[in-house]
């Protein structure tokens, strides 16, 4: 071992990864070294010196599976001095072999009895290791040319350099210059457009804004369009086109355009066809089974979830088709008078005296039209009450006996369709109090059975981006999530109140209006949820919306 400090290749790569200010007083200066770096150092000394025997050597003394570990078990005070040719390898594996203090959990130091004296010796290492690394940090390609061209060598070097075809010393300077100002350009260049690149970062967040409050702007302007938009309420006239079902739903995959469906052309506003929502998401098998239905005039039953989409995918094909709708929700008040007719008390406008008029019923009147009769919630209706459907849904004449016995032929392109949380038997999943069961004769006459699930998250995200596209990606993301937890809580039965996509689109105007995703749920969703309800839904926001 030797006091004196040897510098070499090893205390040059030492300089790279330790920085502290030997000048520093106190026994513990401020230290900023790379460890890991000191440690893979001293590892690849060992092997070039010692060759790889001495990884064996060393692991084997202080009983470890790595060098590097056995090197991590030493003070990095030890290590600084094996780099600096302070002590030899057998120094340091003498030292590996030595017993790890109670204390501090490492291998005893080599140098000085006290704390103060051995800070001192390393103020001494740590010194001329500074002093060397800045001494490499200054050194650069043009002040290695110009030393020898000071020291009268740029001669001997040409000629050296001429000797292996290669440029002379001036040239080499001269490129070396040039190539470090295009260097200096670029880099001004650069430092230009990282400016200009934080101004236009700042005008796309601005015109965001902007955006956003136009888009807010938008809709309402859009509301008022739609409350003025009217008609007088006149039947106009029409006729049948057949068309590819391709043709007005082009969407679908080629191998389902089999076949024709009947659509309706009119030459005028018709009061009773749905609004086309150019934003609506198609499911191919549902749609497919509807047109079906539409096109072969068969009964159709649709089963699915409250707010899974069964009515709006009805009125949507009907909106593409030309078909006017008479929805009708069959609740357990609806009667056989209020579907078939009855007989009403009126003044004679003639003789004054009270008479009796039959007024027909919602059925008759749909009968004798072209459209659909949409027969919403048909499992909550009485079955003494339904059977009255029952001539209708084979598509028969109607009898009606509070008028004499009067036929009503149904018209060619009448159809009907029903929607239901069941199947008709009754409430098989204990969610839906009140629905009942229906005759299996009733049943029966519905051939066409079209399960309607909740939309899937892309479907989900996809409507919303139609409808609002100025709805923020991240407020869009946290809307879908909500959806997706606050659906599956409804079918597992831990929350009673539904949510439909006409639900999920009225939280998403409101976001955009608001610009603020949690402040949207809770007006339009939260704030009318039950009791029981709200605590689990609020959980749902905060942890969605945090």
């Amino acid at each position: 071992m030797t006091t004196k400090i040897t510098k070499n290749k090893w205390t040059r790569e030492l300089a790279k990864v330790c920085q502290w200010d030997p000048r520093e007083e106190g026994l513990e200066p401020y230290v900023s070294i790379d460890i890991p770096a000191i440690l893979r150092l001293a590892e690849k000394k060992i092997i070039e010196e010692k060759g790889e025997g001495a990884r064996d050597e060393m692991t084997k003394a202080n009983d470890t599976n790595t060098l590097y570990k056995a090197l991590d078990k030493h003070h990095m005070s030890n290590v600084y001095v094996y780099l600096c040719d302070m002590v030899t390898y057998e120094d340091l594996l003498s030292k590996t072999k030595e017993p790890l203090n109670d204390v501090t959990k490492k291998h005893p130091l080599f140098f000085a009895d006290t704390i103060k004296g051995y800070t001192d010796l390393l103020r001494e290492v740590q010194l001329e290791v500074t002093e060397l690394g800045t001494a490499v940090e200054v050194s650069t390609p043009i002040g290695l040319l110009q030393e020898i061209e000071d020291e009268g060598k740029a001669k001997q070097v040409d000629e050296l350099l001429s000797s292996c075809s290669l440029p002379a010393l001036g040239v080499t300077y001269q490129y070396i210059k040039d190539t470090m100002e295009q260097v200096d350009q670029h880099s001004t260049v650069i430092k230009t457009l990282e400016s200009r690149g934080k101004d236009l970062s700042n005008e796309v967040e601005r015109l965001s804004a902007e955006l956003s409050t136009l888009a807010a702007k938008q809709m309402v302007a859009t509301v008022e369009i739609e409350i003025e938009e009217s008609h007088d309420g006149t039947i106009p006239s029409g006729k049948v086109v057949m068309k590819n079902i391709g043709e007005v739903f082009p969407d679908l995959p080629k191998s389902m355009q089999r076949f024709e469906v009947q659509t309706m052309e009119w030459d005028g506003i018709h009061p009773n066809i749905p609004k086309v929502d150019e934003h609506y998401i198609f499911r191919d098998r549902e749609l497919l089974r509807v047109l079906y239905a539409i096109a072969f005039n068969k009964r159709a039953w649709l089963q699915g979830h409250t707010g899974s989409g069964k009515t709006t995918l009805v009125e949507q094909v009907a909106a593409r088709l030309g078909l006017p709708v008479t929805r009708v929700n069959f609740d357990s008040e609806i009667s056989r008078g209020d579907l078939m007719g009855r007989d009403t008390l009126k003044s004679d406008p003639e003789t004054g005296a009270t008479i009796s008029e039959f007024v027909e019923g919602i059925l008759p009147r749909a009968m004798a039209q072209p459209g659909i009769f949409l027969a919403d919630e048909m499992d909550f209706v009485r079955a003494d009450v339904s059977y009255v459907l029952q001539a209708a849904l084979e598509g028969n004449n109607l009898r009606l006996a509070e008028d004499g016995d009067r036929i009503v032929k149904p018209h060619p392109m009448f159809r009907m369709f029903a929607t239901a949380n069941t199947v008709g038997q009754g409430d098989e999943q204990g969610m839906y109090q009140g629905a009942r069961s229906q005759s299996l004769a009733l049943l029966d006459r519905f051939t066409v059975w079209i399960n309607v699930e909740y939309m899937s998250d892309k479907q989900r995200d996809q409507l919303v981006s139609r409808t609002f596209p100025s709805l923020k990606e991240d407020m869009r993301k946290q809307l879908n999530k909500y959806m997706k937890d606050h659906i599956n809580g409804f079918i597992n039965g831990d929350i009673v109140q539904p949510i439909s996509p006409r639900g999920m689109l009225s939280v998403a105007q409101a976001a955009i209006i608001m610009d603020d995703m949690k402040a949207a749920l809770e007006m339009t969703v939260i704030d009318k949820a039950s009791n029981d309800d709200k605590p689990t839904l609020m959980g749902l926001v905060d942890r969605i919306c945090a």
